[in-house]
């Protein structure tokens, strides 16, 4: 099996965290954390009217090739520990004001029509894409999502 940069020949994964809304910029987000984002989208950035992209966005992305979905969150998690209180102040100004909300997003991208890695009954392997598969969010999680608010947005394609 061929290993790119981010993601095996059969499946791509990554984990992002981050404030989508309206109103309040991803410029004003940083400010207010202190955190630099890995990527940010601007409101009408690229067309007016409508607006594209329909919202501003500030995220964190964790995209480490071989890591499994946990892993990926952890790492995510580690990043905001020490802007937590920041974040959880943001998260509820902008729930209580309906102007944007916290999410986190799990994307999973599967190659489908490939059979190598698989036995007779089409059950995987033991190989890294069967490690890959299935994952979980610990109580450490849930209380992180609990106390800033935020949705999960779990994306899976073939």
């Amino acid at each position: 099996m061929r290993v790119t940069d981010c993601h095996t020949d059969s499946m791509r994964q990554y984990a992002r965290f981050g404030f989508w809304g309206d109103s309040v910029s991803a410029a004003a987000i940083t400010e207010r954390l202190g955190m630099e984002p890995d990527k940010v989208l601007v409101r009408g950035s690229r067309r007016a009217n409508p607006p594209r992209p329909v919202q501003h966005a500030w995220e964190l992305t964790c995209d480490q090739p071989r890591q499994r979905v946990e892993d990926l969150v952890a790492e995510l998690l580690g990043r905001l520990a020490p802007h937590l209180d920041g974040i959880e102040a943001l998260a509820t100004e902008l729930h209580t004001t309906n102007t944007g909300a916290a999410t986190l997003r799990i994307v999973r991208n599967f190659d489908t029509d490939q059979d190598e890695g698989s036995d007779d009954d089409g059950r995987p392997s033991p190989g890294l894409e069967s490690q890959l598969l299935g994952w979980h969010l610990d109580t450490n999680v849930i209380a992180f999502l609990h106390r800033t608010r935020a949705s999960i947005d779990i994306d899976e394609y073939p």
